[in-house]
């Protein structure tokens, strides 16, 4: 059996990541794939861009008005997900939908859902 997909979500500017204990990371638990945020850095924690670096996830999960610079972070470029392409772009509707918990769980779920099937696979 492979290892499950490594996925970093940025929550909002600055660094800000979805933790394990999120209900985000929560999804991400139920979609089958591991957050490279380990529960002891807490539900939202902001997180140094060098711990992304070292972590290289397989697919990085932002919205539309994080990824400006993506590339530009020191070390970034040199990732997988961003040398293979696999960054999935929330639009603001989208990020609306899966930054905060309520009815609409069931969308974010599906949100990532298709994320995870169009950029997941190497």
């Amino acid at each position: 059996r492979q290892r499950p997909l490594r996925v970093y979500y940025e929550v909002s500017t600055g660094g800000y990541a979805a933790g394990t204990q999120s209900f985000i990371g929560e999804m991400m638990g139920r979609l089958g794939v591991q957050n490279i945020v380990t529960p002891d850095l807490g539900p939202f924690p902001r997180i140094n861009p060098e711990y992304v670096v070292r972590a290289d996830p397989d697919l990085i999960m932002i919205g539309s008005r994080n990824v400006q610079g993506l590339e530009l972070r020191p070390g970034w470029a040199g990732m997988r997900a961003l040398r293979e392409r696999r960054v999935c772009i929330f639009t603001p509707e989208e990020s609306d939908v899966l930054v905060r918990p309520g009815p609409r769980m069931a969308d974010a779920a599906r949100l990532m859902a298709r994320c995870i099937a169009a950029r997941g696979a190497p």
